[in-house]
């Protein structure tokens, strides 16, 4: 008998047999509604969708008391240690974990005695909800939510799109944990050489309605409209009074970045204007000097080949290293045919287009690296307009983070479809708008579910996040929430903008987790003002202070992040290089924003 897997809202359930699906949709252990995947095959589908929705009539109790019921836990999404940013890896899908208190006891048969009971419970049960119903109805009082709830808003009552569920991955390693295996630049395969320009693949705009070649149905979300995504979602009780956050009555609309300030003139404006110096740049060309030392012949950079006196990494993802060096050199206006980098440039994207025609018969990466590639190639493209196999990589890259996301929570995480967590999402939303940048289309439903990801794990009226809906508030976690806020449109004068800023800016610069002050030094200039001057002011002599000077090594940065372990020195250079980039790499969003708070 075929074996199937539903996933509900607890996670992933299975194997079951055809009956025993049925029966849990009749005892309300699973609906319509979920999703489920045969046992040899990774694609999921909508319940109502499946053969299964055939058999509904035709399967009886009877059929299950023939056969051993047992339901898994719900499959462990959040396992951190020990920082909430990187967690450790989640139990890969479709693995049988210990039954949990509220399943049935493995190998116990079905007795119908048992319906008879749970029907009567039922009938109770729905009689005192009526009751309460009425209480609540007559004071006119609304209730109090605890964090714990899930509050789905009514006009977000309908279900996501049919086929709006992303193809599972086989199992796959944290970038920025350890692993053996080499992985390649993305899951997605690179468009094939064509005499004459490369056109755009259509997957890049994805049109109002399925098409063959995009598994994701995507809706058009008019900006004019109420924000609805027809999702679920997990609100936090963020606010004194114990109310939940009032619903967004405005869309969210995705930004651009300005890459003006890495030419030769915006560049020297932005530092007058944005407060680099002599020194950060100084710091900048030194970092880029010694990540120019230690590129590979074939154009690559590993984490494990560092030169003498640096500490290596323990990732061995040539794609992870070379995605993260290459950006320091575009941030800086290198490209392939421009800069005093030029050549440099050229050999890590000639090594990236190579890695990407192969990922068709390798094992794809982790969502970390595509999003990296994903902000590369865009970048490139919009560096360089006349580039359209850089455009076309990064419309194939475009296509495959769409639909990896995830169609119920709307986040990103390791693997396609998986729910998603802040540290990850945040990659993934940074390259769509990287993507906007170059001239791709985003699709409005991915936007629309980024958002809703973004108010499940946001507290303090959108002013603090989690890396989980389940998780407390983290200073990391903030930093990379508001950022996404700005990409994701929410306006400056915005209350939770000062609020959160604030609250980043009191804690100042840490230095040892560089991963904090990378999201917080992008999100800050964007927002300007007092705060950012307030940050600049000591992030900027911090990082120069802890530059390597001397040695073989001159021009990196030695490893402090205790989370950073797995891409080592070159880990801690990029992400201390981008954050000198600061001034120049990105123009402020918000520089001339005037537009009224939601």
């Amino acid at each position: 008998m075929d074996s199937w897997y539903i996933r509900t809202r607890n996670g992933e359930l299975g194997p079951f047999t055809a009956p025993e699906i049925q029966f849990l949709i009749r005892t309300g252990a699973a609906s319509h509604n979920d999703y489920v995947r045969s046992g040899d095959t990774s694609l999921w589908m909508p319940l109502q969708d499946s053969p299964l929705a055939d058999q509904a009539a035709a399967a009886t109790v009877a059929d299950v008391s023939q056969d051993r019921v047992s339901v898994a836990a719900p499959e462990t999404v959040k396992s951190m240690a020990p920082s909430d940013k990187v967690p450790q890896p989640a139990i890969p899908a479709g693995q049988r974990s210990q039954p949990s208190p509220r399943s049935w006891s493995q190998g116990r048969t079905f007795n119908p005695q048992y319906g008879v009971a749970a029907a009567a419970v039922a009938v109770l049960l729905l009689a005192i909800l009526a009751l309460l119903r009425m209480v609540t109805l007559t004071s006119a009082v609304p209730p109090r939510q605890s964090a714990a709830e899930t509050a789905i808003d009514s006009d977000n009552a309908q279900q996501s799109p049919s086929n709006s569920e992303p193809p599972a991955a086989d199992g796959q390693t944290d970038p920025r944990q350890q692993h053996s295996e080499e992985p390649v630049a993305s899951a997605a395969p690179a468009p094939q050489e064509q005499d004459g320009p490369a056109e755009t693949p259509k997957a890049a705009t994805p049109p109002a309605t399925p098409d063959s070649s995009d598994q994701i149905a995507h809706e058009p979300v008019a900006p004019e409209q109420k924000f609805q995504t027809g999702l679920p979602v997990v609100r936090r009780n963020d606010s004194s009074d114990g109310k939940p956050r009032p619903r967004r009555d405005v869309a969210p609309a995705l930004q651009s970045s300005d890459l003006r300030g890495r030419s030769a003139a915006g560049r020297a404006a932005a530092i007058a204007s944005s407060g680099g110096d002599e020194d950060s740049e100084n710091s900048v060309a030194m970092a880029l000097a010694w990540l120019n030392s230690i590129q590979q012949p074939d154009g690559s950079w590993s984490f494990q080949n560092v030169g003498p006196e640096a500490r290596p990494g323990t990732l061995q993802s040539s794609s992870a290293a070379t995605t993260l060096a290459v950006l320091c050199f575009l941030g800086a206006g290198n490209t392939t045919s421009s800069g005093p980098h030029a050549h440099t440039v050229a050999q890590a994207f000639a090594f990236l287009e190579k890695e990407a025609a192969q990922s068709s018969s390798r094992k794809s990466e982790t969502l970390y690296v595509s999003a990296l590639a994903t902000i590369a190639f865009s970048e490139l493209a919009a560096l360089e307009p006349t580039n359209v196999r850089a455009k076309s990589i990064a419309a194939s890259l475009l296509a495959f983070l769409q639909q990896s996301q995830d169609p119920i929570g709307g986040g990103w995480r390791y693997n396609p479809g998986q729910p998603g967590d802040l540290s990850v999402t945040g990659w993934q939303i940074m390259a769509l708008q990287s993507a906007k940048t170059c001239g791709l289309d985003v699709a409005p439903a991915t936007i629309a579910r980024s958002s809703t990801f973004l108010d499940s794990v946001s507290s303090a009226a959108d002013s603090q996040y989690s890396y989980a809906p389940t998780t407390e508030p983290t200073r990391c976690m903030s930093a990379v929430g508001l950022l996404s806020r700005i990409y994701l449109g929410s306006p400056k004068n915005s209350a939770f903008f000062d609020a959160g800023f604030r609250k980043l800016t009191a804690a100042g610069p840490d230095p040892i987790d560089i991963y904090f002050n990378y999201y917080a030094s992008i999100a800050l200039h964007h927002y300007g003002g007092p705060l950012w001057t307030e940050w600049n002011s000591q992030m900027r002599p911090l990082l120069v202070s802890q530059q390597i000077r001397t040695g073989p090594a001159k021009g990196s940065w030695a490893l402090r992040d205790p989370w950073g372990t797995a891409g080592g020195q070159i880990y801690q250079t990029c992400l201390s290089t981008l954050c000198l980039e600061v001034y120049y790499r990105y123009l402020p969003m918000f520089a001339s924003d005037d537009s009224p708070a939601p």
